[in-house]
């Protein structure tokens, strides 16, 4: 089926590594977010008229002149790509993302463990909506089965519409974490006002609510129809756009709003957010060093989180770059009129690449974060110990 695509080490290491190195990939970061927002903004021509339902979105549908064999071959990619990629990519994120989950959701005396864990609901979301259109996406089983094409046509508009509710609200989530964490190093005494687990709850809530709301012009903008397959004549649903969404203006204005909602605005807060953060906590070194032990204890845990949120941003960024590369050249020159192999290849590979973010951030945790180290030990731990517990014969637990 057609798709349419888009739109903690211990103190002493922190101490040595991420001073020198972290504060030079926040600034290339947000030097390459700006750059690429300038460039789009200087070259782009409105209205571009392509034969395609919109110039500002990849699609999968090739060109009519484009022969059947090329047609089929990349069909045959896109499924392998887009359909089993989505697959293991959901499966890994809903499997790490319940950990996530569960592991920050016991820690609740620190307002960043609120974010952590309203962003692993977020990524588990998007697991479970990669998973399912990896399923009825699948070209080769909507022709064997037919009602996996009925249901790609009820559900793939809401599927879009869910994915990039959850990918915005996470992404705005680690927005909010790095302004947390740079309100509790900058103004210690008033940490306890202001970096509270109940404030953390409800900027997590309005959050979600305005993710929610940006995300509706899918449901606008998408629809299902129905068309021939080339292989097998049956007709198979295929995403295009609403009358609304082949208006330019339309396309322009969530163009324009998804280079600055989705990369510049977000990767600039957060560059400029952990620029700051770990400047103070270079300055404050010295007296960490001469504090008491509930002190310095204090300072590992916020600078763990602090690692952390380097993480995912960096995370963030590696894996977006391609498809903001693509997303930048199609508004400067268009969709193009005849589709390669090699050009198709690579515009689904960069949109799968920039989904692995969901399921990455249990890696970022486990090798950054002793404390998620232990507790995830501690969990499988609990799980084999209760398991010999119920298999003893002599014991029952009520």
């Amino acid at each position: 089926m057609a798709r349419v695509k888009g739109d903690i080490p211990d103190k002493t290491i922190i101490r040595i590594v991420l001073p020198t190195q972290a504060p030079t990939m926040s600034l290339v970061t947000m030097t390459f977010a700006l750059l690429m927002s300038a460039i789009a903004s200087d070259h782009l021509t409105s209205p571009q008229h392509t034969e395609n339902p919109s110039s500002l979105e990849l699609t999968s549908t090739l060109d009519g002149a484009t022969s059947d064999w090329l047609f089929i071959y990349l069909g045959k990619i896109s499924v392998a790509i887009t359909s089993y990629g989505y697959i293991v990519v959901g499966g890994l994120s809903i499997a790490g993302n319940v950990l996530n989950a569960i592991i920050m959701g016991r820690q609740k005396s620190i307002s960043p463990y609120a974010y952590l864990t309203a962003i692993a609901v977020c990524d588990l979301g998007i697991g479970f909506t990669l998973i399912w259109m990896g399923v009825v996406s699948n070209v080769e089983l909507q022709r064997k089965q037919r009602f996996i094409a009925d249901a790609a046509a009820v559900t793939s508009v809401a599927m879009y519409f869910v994915r990039e509710w959850c990918d915005l609200s996470a992404l705005y989530l680690t927005v909010a974490l790095s302004m947390d964490r740079l309100v509790a190093v900058k103004f210690p005494l008033r940490r306890s006002g202001w970096c509270r687990v109940k404030t953390a709850c409800v900027t997590c809530g309005v959050i979600m609510t305005s993710g929610l709301l940006l995300a509706t012009h899918f449901l606008i903008r998408l629809k299902i129809t129905w068309l021939p397959d080339v292989e097998s004549g049956l007709d198979l649903p295929n995403m295009s756009y609403t009358r609304i969404g082949r208006t330019q203006v339309v396309n322009d204005t969530v163009l324009y709003a998804s280079l600055l909602l989705k990369m510049v605005l977000p990767l600039a807060v957060m560059a400029a957010c952990n620029m700051m953060t770990l400047r103070q906590i270079v300055r404050g070194e010295k007296f960490r060093m001469t504090s008491s032990a509930t002190q310095k204890s204090r300072a590992a845990t916020g600078t763990q989180c602090l690692a952390i949120t380097v993480g995912v941003i960096v995370t963030y960024f590696v894996t977006g770059i391609p498809q903001l590369t693509f997303n930048v050249y199609v508004s400067i020159y268009g969709y193009p009129k005849t589709l390669t192999p090699s050009t198709a290849f690579l515009a689904m590979f960069a949109e799968l690449l920039a989904w692995t973010k969901c399921c990455t951030n249990f890696f970022i945790y486990t090798i950054l974060n002793r404390k998620f180290r232990d507790d995830l030990i501690d969990l499988f731990r609990l799980r084999s110990t209760r398991g010999d517990i119920d298999n003893h014969p002599g014991i029952q637990i009520t």
